[in-house]
């Protein structure tokens, strides 16, 4: 659930900043934008520790140290001052999954995953310490009614985006997630988020934000739908709705 929090907290804050990134040498950097919408553009054989500087760039905790050497100061994660529950439990149950891929690349694969059924709810206590980034603190601030906007848009263009591919490939069973989560999206409080499949193997790969020439720009090879045991057709997996509730 944070990863899913983080994946559109990321991506608004490339859009807020307006400019591409790009790795040189070992440092990401903000280098003015090329085209009409800010991009990511990734070396071509990714690292690990490309991921932890990517993001450290972008939400503002790559900093320089005494000595004027970039360096992760962990301690100003903006993140550090979001906690979040784990959810009660859930009535889940295994069951043995095939995996279908546009590109075929899947076939065959069946695993076993914890699934659960339509409707099911879930509630997470999530908590802001706003005193975390106020007075030259260590965090940058994360303001929850910001962090939900962001859910809204970011998760929303994924669903638009991917809902299209759908459309092109006469996906019957997937529109029909897209369509129902259409729907909620009338309620302006109600956000979507895609638990489990945020950004792709990496933040770097957040695809929306990628080179159109780029591997995973097109299709993420990540993005896979699940159905019977040998699928032509199949759900997205994790998609879901929520909204935020003050106590």
């Amino acid at each position: 659930m944070k990863g899913a929090l983080r994946t559109a907290w990321l991506f608004q804050s490339v859009l807020n900043r307006g400019e591409d990134v790009v790795l040189k040498g070992d440092r990401w950097l903000f280098v003015g934008k090329t085209g009409p919408e800010p991009r990511i553009r990734p070396p071509k054989v990714l690292k690990p520790s490309h991921n932890q500087h990517f993001e450290g760039a972008v939400l503002g905790y790559l900093k320089p140290d005494k000595k004027g050497q970039l360096k992760l100061d962990l301690y100003a994660d903006p993140f550090r001052a979001v906690r979040l529950t784990d959810s009660n439990p859930g009535e889940g149950f295994l069951n043995r999954i095939g995996i279908f891929h546009l590109k075929g690349t899947m076939k065959g694969t069946v695993l076993l995953a914890e699934t659960f059924p339509v409707g099911s709810k879930f509630r997470f206590l999530f908590r802001y310490q706003p005193g975390l980034a106020q007075h030259q603190g260590v965090a940058q601030p994360i303001p929850p009614a910001k962090l939900v906007q962001a859910l809204r848009e970011y998760y929303s263009l994924v669903a638009e985006w991917e809902r299209r591919i759908a459309e092109d490939d006469q996906l019957v069973k997937a529109l029909e997630v897209y369509h129902r989560l259409e729907e909620r999206l009338k309620d302006p409080d109600v956000f979507p988020i895609r638990l489990g499949f945020g950004s792709g193997r990496l933040a770097i790969c957040l695809a929306l934000l990628l080179p159109e020439e780029h591997p995973e720009g097109p299709e993420p090879i990540t993005r896979k739908k699940a159905g019977s045991l040998e699928p032509r057709d199949g759900y997205p997996l994790g998609w879901a709705v929520g909204r935020l509730l003050s106590l």
